[in-house]
């Protein structure tokens, strides 16, 4: 037997961390594209900022990363020059940031009332399916992670999730599929 509360606080949790772990890869972006970079604050007119005993205050920034490009140029007599461009790469990748949209969890336990508190029985009818909606990427195509237990086993994966390597404890298929 099992709290159904202990079994709802449970699975709650799980989204909530899987949901910060996609957060945290999200975050991780930054780190390809921009350096964090420390400089002198400056006010509005550009002039440095100094504390009340005369130090200069000092600010983070992320800085983008660059490439620099070449591409023609057409002057005014006709001819190509090559002109150079520092462009940040993030504008040069699509970026592909998921959060989770929905959960939905089907259950069929037995329950039974112990100490005034419902109890999930593990019985043979006990079986569960949890269903995870999340949208990916700019065009934010969902996909769905399922996971699943069949009476009188161990939670079972319904299929593995793109991209996803293969000791991961979550499932997924596009949808609708």
């Amino acid at each position: 037997m099992i709290s159904f509360k202990s079994f709802i606080t449970t699975v709650h949790d799980a989204i909530l961390k899987a949901n910060d772990a996609l957060m945290d890869k999200n975050v991780a972006i930054l780190d390809r594209y921009f350096v964090d970079t420390v400089v002198d604050k400056k006010d509005t007119s550009g002039q440095v900022l100094r504390d009340d005993k005369g130090i200069v205050q000092k600010q983070n920034i992320l800085v983008p990363r660059s490439v620099l490009m070449q591409y023609p140029n057409k002057n005014e007599d006709g001819s190509l020059t090559l002109s150079e461009v520092h462009v940040p790469l993030i504008t040069l990748v699509p970026l592909a940031t998921s959060q989770i949209e929905k959960a939905t969890l089907v259950a069929d336990f037995e329950i039974e009332l112990v100490n005034d508190e419902v109890q999930l029985g593990a019985g043979h009818a006990a079986s569960w399916l949890m269903t995870v909606c999340s949208a990916v990427g700019p065009s934010r195509s969902p996909w769905i992670a399922q996971m699943a237990t069949p009476p009188s086993s161990q939670p079972a994966l319904t299929q593995a999730a793109p991209g996803l390597p293969a000791r991961s404890t979550a499932a997924a298929t596009r949808w609708p599929a």
